[in-house]
Parts: structure tokens; C-alpha cells; sequence
């Protein structure tokens, strides 16, 4: 039942992002967290993270994170 639902949102909400075209203005935020255990080797860690990308012109975009 769960899978059903994901799988109604996700087409949803892909069909509506297609109607509007391509948009390469966005701002976006993440959060990262990492568990690795290894014989060799034992990393914890998280972290936040922020990328967007805008258009200045028809030729030009601006992209970072």
C-alpha cells in the first residue's frame, strides 16, 4: 500500500514539474550523514550543504554549492 502511494506522489508531482519547462534558477539545501564501519577504518559524520544556480542572461547561468 505505502509503495502505491509513493508511487502516486512521485508521478504527480513529475507530471506537474514537465507542464512548466526548464528553469535553471534554484536554490537548494541538503543534509548529509555517513555511518562507515570497516575493519581498517571507523568515520562518523554529517553535515549541511547549499547549491543553487541563476540566470543572468539567455548565454550566461551562474552555478554554485
Amino acid at each position: 500500500m505505502a509503495r502505491s502511494i509513493l508511487w502516486i506522489v512521485l508521478v504527480t508531482f513529475s507530471a506537474s514539474a514537465g507542464a512548466r519547462g526548464l528553469s535553471y534558477n534554484y536554490f537548494q539545501g541538503s543534509y548529509g550523514r555517513i555511518d562507515l564501519d570497516d575493519s581498517s577504518l571507523n568515520a562518523d559524520g554529517d553535515g549541511y550543504g547549499v547549491s543553487g544556480s541563476m540566470v543572468i542572461n539567455e548565454n550566461f547561468h551562474v552555478a554554485g554549492e
